[in-house]
């Protein structure tokens, strides 16, 4: 078979695996980005699709554009195959990472740096106001059904309050919540497994939101259903009553962030309760924190124990 019917019969493959509301998305990308890389690069057909399809889907929960001047940038690539493929296994990012790279440079935009840079802050990564996250709770509670409205609350709660992405908010039970006397703790599984203690304020709105749920059940979305992150995006693409600042998963996540690094949290301690690899991704969120008075800075430098 040719290379290009090849490429032409991966393509297809990954079109039927995806939904159709999702390759309505990325396909255009992955399409046009394949047939261009694919003679100039050594990778087979199927290997360039699935690393475009990942890189696709990670610049679609950003909050991106899908363009080859601003997702085949090194530092683009690095940030998402780094953060934003928790689907993938630590090996095949590894494997997805140079083939990405090769594509960005047979046919990435010009002056793409050799060396990878810190990755610039983006509009996504915008915390919400205070006005705002209560405009999102009053959101969440007029959704029509008692699933609808415990989802949407979870979505906010769990975003706002333990800093999940989409993906881990998909892929949590019921059972992953851990009551303790000091609050509930959020067990994250996945490539990133580690331990969230909910932010205070959202202990109520969490657990109106799980109210009449079993250990098993999903704590978005309750019921069979699969894991494409497009779920989160349908849902609030079809709920009712949208806030002014319409409810994003980043966002709400960058807020998280944000209040903890404002407030002083360790940022070893905030690193890893984000997932994060290194405080390197830390960066990006520091422009929106706010920094402390003079005085303090002063005397926290100065008597540092």
């Amino acid at each position: 078979m040719s290379d290009t019917k090849l490429l032409e019969s991966a393509l297809r493959l990954y079109q039927a695996k995806s939904s159709a509301s999702e390759w309505t998305t990325i396909g255009p990308f992955v399409l046009e980005t394949a047939r261009a890389a694919a003679p100039l690069v050594s990778y087979p057909p199927r290997r360039i699709i699935h690393a475009l399809c990942n890189l696709a889907r990670a610049c679609v929960e950003l909050g991106w554009p899908l363009e080859t001047a601003t997702a085949l940038r090194r530092e683009v690539i690095d940030f998402a195959v780094s953060n934003q493929m928790p689907n993938l296994s630590a090996g095949s990012r590894t494997c997805v990472r140079p083939i990405l790279l090769r594509i960005a440079e047979a046919i990435g935009p010009e002056g793409t740096p050799r060396r990878l840079a810190a990755l610039p802050g983006s509009e996504p990564s915008r915390p919400y106001t205070s006005e705002e996250l209560g405009e999102l709770a009053w959101w969440a509670r007029t959704q029509s059904g008692r699933w609808r409205c415990g989802s949407a609350l979870a979505l906010v709660s769990l975003g706002a309050g333990a800093g999940l992405t989409s993906s881990e908010l998909l892929h949590l039970r019921y059972g992953d919540l851990i009551r303790e006397p000091r609050g509930t703790t959020i067990e994250v599984r996945g490539p990133r497994t580690r331990r969230v203690p909910l932010l205070a304020q959202w202990e109520s709105p969490l657990v109106e939101a799980c109210r009449d749920l079993d250990e098993r059940d999903w704590v978005f979305r309750p019921g069979p259903r699969g894991h494409h992150l497009n779920l989160v995006t349908n849902f609030i693409a079809k709920s009712a009553g949208a806030p002014s600042a319409r409810p994003n998963m980043q966002r709400l996540r960058a807020t998280w962030l944000i209040l903890h690094i404002s407030a002083g949290t360790h940022l070893i301690a905030l690193s890893r309760a984000a997932g994060f690899s290194s405080l390197e991704s830390l960066n990006r969120f520091m422009p929106f924190a706010d920094a402390p008075m003079d005085e303090l800075a002063d005397a926290e430098l100065r008597h540092a124990m």
